[in-house]
């Protein structure tokens, strides 16, 4: 909400994340909440520019929560991808990436988005057009709504059509759009 409030400073924000959790004792607040509320200093430290902060914020939430917590929190994965492409850990990137790639089965299907979306992103930069097909098609077979996004179908159509090699795929493709999607643009 602070930071939401333009008349303020983002460091307010983070001032006042900061103190909601010295008071963590007094407040009786859920583990839950506690979580929640270190995975907002994080993003607020990302738009920062805190790097170092945020590295020390990620390892102190790893060392803390269990991995079945902190994986399955979309917003803590996607700020730990961006903190690692942003300080081009790309080694790291791909770890991180094979990691939660094994992790995936684990997860909800809410929770397997960013991940499948960030190594889309991974394949769509080490040129792997083909593995970023399938990645496109993971997504949307995660969740039939996927299929109703007619964004997630132009980037699919559209990656499709810059790799005439991959043109064998195309009609299974367009198949399984069509049959999850009722959404007359998407079809189109």
């Amino acid at each position: 909400i602070n930071y939401k409030d333009r008349s303020k400073e983002l460091g307010d924000s983070i001032k006042k994340i900061d103190e909601i959790l010295k008071l963590v004792q007094k407040a009786e607040l859920t583990p839950q909440q506690i979580f929640d509320l270190k995975v907002n200093k994080l993003i607020l430290y990302l738009v920062k520019n805190k790097y170092s902060e945020s590295s020390k914020l990620i390892e102190e939430i790893e060392h803390t929560y269990q991995p079945s917590e902190y994986l399955a929190n979309d917003k803590f994965v996607s700020c730990k991808y961006f903190l690692l492409f942003r300080t081009k850990k790309f080694k790291e990137v791909e770890s991180l990436n094979q990691f939660l790639l094994s992790q995936l089965d684990k997860l909800s299907s809410s929770s397997r988005l960013p991940i499948l979306l960030v190594n889309g992103e991974i394949n769509r930069l080490f040129g792997n057009q083909k593995a970023l097909v399938d990645n496109l098609i993971r997504i949307l077979n995660l969740d039939k709504s996927y299929a109703q996004n007619n964004a997630l179908s132009a980037m699919i159509v559209n990656t499709l059509s810059k790799n005439l090699n991959l043109l064998s795929d195309f009609q299974g493709i367009i198949q399984t759009i069509q049959s999850q999607s009722d959404e007359p643009r998407v079809i189109s």
